[in-house]
């Protein structure tokens, strides 16, 4: 293998102003890239990335699929992406109903809604802020079931959890206090859907029980 003269890091936010010419070269010269001062593998072609999703007895999730733990910070031990098959596959049962292509579809109409009212406001300002980060956490909070008014706090709150200072790979202190509020907020949500049940996706794992 032909070692990339780009060093692939994540957490350089220099390169996420355009990340696309390192991916190029990853895929052309070093496709199986390995990151030594952070101890990563980074898979760039297709068939090499479906090839490892698919073999978790070579390619486990069991240790966390974030190099910073952001997913077990937000959401705490137990993330479904966190773990691998059988395990994965029951508590991906819990939700998967909300998930299939007709499910997905019944959404369209409540995408486009949001999409008009977002570009109706769109200024001159950043768009980004305006129209990229809101839409996929409405659209997320609605398959959740989170209701219209709390979701610009929860966007707020997301976007303070993604916060990162440059030169610095940790996650800010306020970022952690972002990811606490926000998983405090799930827990309650849970605990009100297991008394008063909807029918959204807090709902369907308040409700449900996956077998030790």
């Amino acid at each position: 293998m032909v070692a990339s003269r780009r060093v692939f890091d994540p957490f350089d936010l220099a390169g996420a102003v355009d990340p696309y010419p390192t991916y190029r070269e990853l895929r052309d010269v070093a496709p199986a890239f390995y990151n030594a001062s952070r101890g990563f593998w980074a898979l760039s072609r297709f068939e090499d990335v479906r090839g490892a999703s698919r073999d978790w007895g070579t390619f486990s999730n069991s240790e966390g699929v974030d190099l910073d733990e952001l997913g077990r910070t937000v959401f705490g031990p137990g993330d479904f992406l966190d773990t691998d098959p059988p395990d994965h596959d029951e508590l991906r049962a819990v939700v998967k109903g909300r998930f299939t292509p007709k499910a997905i579809a019944s959404l369209e109409p409540i995408i486009r809604d949001r999409v008009r009212t977002l570009l109706d406001a769109l200024s001159s300002g950043d768009a980004v802020e305006q129209f990229a980060w809101p839409l996929p956490i409405d659209v997320m909070c609605s398959i959740m079931g989170f209701p219209q008014s709390e979701r610009e706090w929860i966007a707020r709150l997301y976007a303070k959890v993604m916060e990162r200072s440059p030169g610095d790979d940790s996650i800010p202190p306020e970022s952690l206090e972002a990811a606490a509020e926000l998983r405090e907020y799930f827990i309650e949500s849970a605990h009100e859907r297991r008394s008063r049940p909807e029918g959204d996706v807090v709902t369907m794992i308040s409700q449900s029980e996956v077998p030790d």
